[in-house]
């Protein structure tokens, strides 16, 4: 018998189960990869295009602005600890101050680094980020944001 990690278990728990792995786009979807593959779907099979009901993002990322140390650049309270960054960084998609949902213009804050406990955000000029803003982010890849990049088992 070749090893395994449920062949171990089952010989170790001797119970009538069955091992189920479901990763985190069974619940939810995201706005990276998974979208990105669902249009490449839908560019190539026309069917596709028929069947309706495409695919929304269901999972969203809310940090708060907790530095801009220039004109550049600000530092989110949201790091690798968090969000999934292994197949694109999670990206601004709302911007709010004082409870107020504020207009953002596209590409105005991207994400460009991500460390443990903090994101660093690229600002353009009409950008109008301060600390203290509530930034909502995009996420690619729900498996790994949903179990936090550990082992599920």
């Amino acid at each position: 018998m070749t090893w395994s990690v449920t062949s171990g278990w089952r010989r170790k728990n001797q119970t009538n189960c069955r091992i189920v792995i479901r990763p985190g786009c069974y619940i939810t979807h995201d706005a990276g990869i998974y979208l990105e593959a669902q249009d490449a779907i839908v560019a190539r099979d026309r069917t596709a295009c028929d069947l309706g009901g495409d695919l929304v993002s269901a999972l969203e990322l809310v940090a708060m602005v907790q530095s801009v140390p220039e004109p550049s650049r600000a530092i989110v309270n949201f790091g690798k600890r968090d969000s999934a960054f292994d197949a694109g960084l999670p990206q601004p998609i709302a911007h709010y101050r004082a409870g107020k949902l504020r207009e953002m213009a596209a590409k105005s804050i991207e994400t460009t680094g991500i460390m443990d406990q903090h994101a660093m955000l690229k600002l353009t000029p009409e950008s109008d980020v301060k600390v203290g803003d509530i930034l909502v982010f995009s996420t690619s890849h729900p498996c790994l944001t949903l179990t936090n990049g550990k082992r599920c088992c």
